[in-house]
């Protein structure tokens, strides 16, 4: 039996886990970034935050792994209670490989780019490349948006309003520029401080313009993706809860 102090120290690791492992940038990564940082010995910046992503989130994994294995240790969990407490369930699971498939996009992004089938890697990074990729691209993300929403209908839960919630969450991250943002943490480089071969994106463009820039920038572009983010999770939610 454990002793409310073991079960305090253990709570307060569960926390940590919690916060280390969240995949997604909230008010949790203002202390994580910056134990990062301290890690690291890297000035952490949104101008940098891109390049350093990847290696920040794969350090994440790590302490979180290990602040979870701690306070299983001291709650005196099973692995099966573990699973029982933190289990999502399957439909947020469905959720979490639809966010996942953003990268799958991003790394098709990255394989066009180095392919030098549309020109140099600049001329593509900047969006100089044949009129016609950009319609056959985006048939290919559709394709690609659809696999994990049809496999949940068939294989885990016919209901058509949540598959249809599955694949609308992947193309509202699309539209708001999470796929763009993966681009360039695979390829750990800064985002660009103006991307205005972006300006096509209407969703974007809002927000740019909303937040009074001319054109693209990586704080509108960050903008986005953090409202898109919210307008999927909603709009998943509403999906799931109301039809």
């Amino acid at each position: 039996m454990k002793t409310k102090q073991e079960k305090y120290i253990g709570y307060f690791f569960l926390a940590l886990a919690v916060a280390f492992l969240n995949p997604i940038l909230d008010f949790t990564d203002i202390l994580t970034l910056k134990l990062y940082s301290i890690y690291s010995g890297v000035d952490v910046s949104i101008t940098n935050l891109s390049a350093i992503y990847l290696d920040y989130f794969i350090w994440c994994v790590v302490v979180g792994a290990i602040c979870l294995i701690i306070a299983i240790n001291f709650l005196g969990w099973g692995l099966k209670r573990t699973w029982k407490k933190i289990n999502p369930g399957k439909y947020s699971i469905a959720l979490m490989i639809a966010f996942g498939t953003l990268l799958l996009v991003a790394l098709l992004d990255i394989w066009s780019a180095n392919s030098g089938i549309f020109g140099n890697l600049i001329q593509y990074t900047s969006g100089q490349f044949g009129a016609d990729w950009w319609p056959l691209f985006f048939k290919f993300a559709l394709v690609i948006f659809a696999i994990p929403a049809i496999c949940y209908y068939f294989l885990v839960h016919k209901d058509l309003s949540e598959s249809i919630g599955i694949f609308l969450f992947s193309l509202i991250l699309y539209f708001g520029g999470v796929a763009d943002v993966f681009y360039f943490v695979l390829r750990k480089v800064s985002i660009p401080a103006e991307l205005p071969w972006l300006i096509g994106s209407p969703f974007i463009s809002f927000i740019s313009r909303n937040l009074g820039y001319a054109t693209i920038t990586n704080v509108s572009l960050l903008v986005s993706v953090f409202v898109s983010v919210l307008c999927a999770l909603f709009l998943a939610k509403i999906l799931k809860e109301k039809f």
